[in-house]
């Protein structure tokens, strides 16, 4: 017994004696479900890109609406109000700063250091 998305070219061949034109359009059937399986593959793929510029986007941006926010606020007399978007920019806005600032981290760790070490020995 065969698996597959089309039966044997033997099988198909009697399908077109008994009915011209029909081994076209299983083959074009086969054709159209393997498409609609790789659509449906891709479906999750492109929600997470999609996503993945969403937030890229909102962490990109959020802190900018924060401090624009706090200015206005305490441009218009609320104080308070100003000062709160305001941290609310500095806590937002503080971890992407911290980490343009910082070096990046070596990839090595304990482990390479002492394998590097016996290798020299």
């Amino acid at each position: 017994m065969r698996s597959g998305p089309l039966p044997e070219a033997a099988q198909l061949q009697a399908y077109e004696n008994v009915v011209p034109g029909l081994a076209s359009e299983i083959v074009g059937m086969a054709k159209a479900a393997q498409k609609a399986q790789h659509k449906a593959a891709l479906i999750p793929v492109r929600a997470e890109g999609a996503a993945l510029i969403l937030a890229t986007i909102g962490v990109s941006y959020l802190p900018w609406l924060f401090a624009g926010v706090a200015a206005i606020l305490v441009i218009k007399g609320y104080d308070v109000a100003g000062i709160i978007a305001g941290a609310a920019s500095l806590i937002s806005g503080g971890p992407q700063i911290i980490a343009a600032t910082r070096r990046p981290r070596s990839t090595r760790t304990r482990a390479t250091d002492k394998a590097d070490a016996a290798k020299e020995q």
